[in-house]
């Protein structure tokens, strides 16, 4: 399933009520083949589902999910988890949990920060 029908699958998700939750778990099964950051985002929005529908314990551990993928993907996918994961865990009373998660965010985004600085650099010489 392509990202844009995986989003149009888990818009309509959010909109169906109770059956949001069944839809987020068939959807789940397409994500394996999406790039990450296409997967990460997926995660995210089928987080968000279950979020929605109180389901904390599966939103957690989609969260969770969405930042591994992100980690091969643009910084702002994995910001956009972390954030997300980490207020679902300052909800639930685990700041510290919350804090970490964001702290791993920051050091990811300052990575690609760092790793994108160096290839403009080296695409900035040019040989002798």
């Amino acid at each position: 399933m392509r990202s844009s029908r995986l989003k149009k699958h888990v818009r309509f998700s959010r909109c169906a009520g109770e059956s949001s939750a069944k839809a987020a778990s068939q959807a789940l099964e397409s994500i394996d083949a999406l790039d990450p950051g296409d997967r990460g985002r997926s995660f995210v929005l089928l987080a968000d589902v279950f979020k929605a529908n109180r389901d904390l314990d599966r939103a957690r551990k989609l969260y969770e999910l969405a930042i591994r993928p992100a980690r091969g993907a643009r910084p702002t996918v994995l910001v956009d988890a972390a954030s997300r994961l980490s207020e679902l865990l300052e909800e639930v009373g685990e700041p510290r949990e919350a804090l970490r998660v964001l702290k791993l965010a920051v050091r990811s985004q300052e990575d690609q920060i760092a790793r994108d600085a160096y290839r403009s650099q080296l695409a900035g010489r040019r040989p002798t």
